[in-house]
């Protein structure tokens, strides 16, 4: 698993995603095989230091805010001194902001992107809280007596370019850019 410069590793991989010189982690075990590894972001099975990059895409969403401090623990601990970590996420900002103005080609694109999965029967408002909290099986409601579930969702947690800057300076990482 080790490669010259160290491992890259790429956080969530799709189960169809696969890349010469790249590791995946995933806590799925239907979605592990090949040069994956099984397992969760806030307990990853790999030596200090020892990944050259991380690339997480459209994961950090699906994990609860509480959870994801200690999700940049350890993708420091990994991460070698010079390595690069990239995080692509829905944007808080970009989003709210085309709610607030009515951004018709914003929610536009969103659509064609997602083949046409978001609430479209609330208006701006329903496409809007779609994408905030969505629905999905990675998380269960349940209610205080955790006698009766609620529902399953996907995004739990929505952060914008500043949000992230701070949790990433906090937990040592240096060189942060948008």
């Amino acid at each position: 698993m080790n490669f010259i410069n160290g491992i890259r590793l790429n956080v969530g991989p799709s189960p169809i995603w696969r890349k010469d010189g790249w590791i995946g982690l995933d806590h799925k075990s239907s979605r592990v095989g090949g040069e994956t590894i099984l397992g969760d972001s806030d307990n990853i099975k790999l030596k200090s230091k020892s990944c050259s990059a991380i690339f997480s895409s459209h994961v950090i969403e699906h994990i609860p805010h509480y959870k994801f401090e200690k999700c940049l623990l350890e993708f420091n601990r990994i991460l070698k001194n010079d390595g690069v970590i990239r995080i692509l996420t829905p944007d808080l900002f970009r989003i709210s902001k085309a709610y607030v103005e009515k951004d018709k080609t914003f929610f536009k694109k969103l659509e064609e992107e997602a083949g046409g999965l978001h609430r479209k029967d609330l208006g701006f408002g329903g496409i809007t809280m779609n994408l905030h909290i969505s629905s999905g099986q990675d998380t269960a409601l349940f209610n205080n007596q955790l006698t009766e579930f609620i529902g399953g969702y996907a995004h739990v947690y929505l952060y914008d370019f500043q949000m992230l800057k701070i949790l990433l300076k906090r937990y040592g990482f240096i060189n942060i850019k948008e």
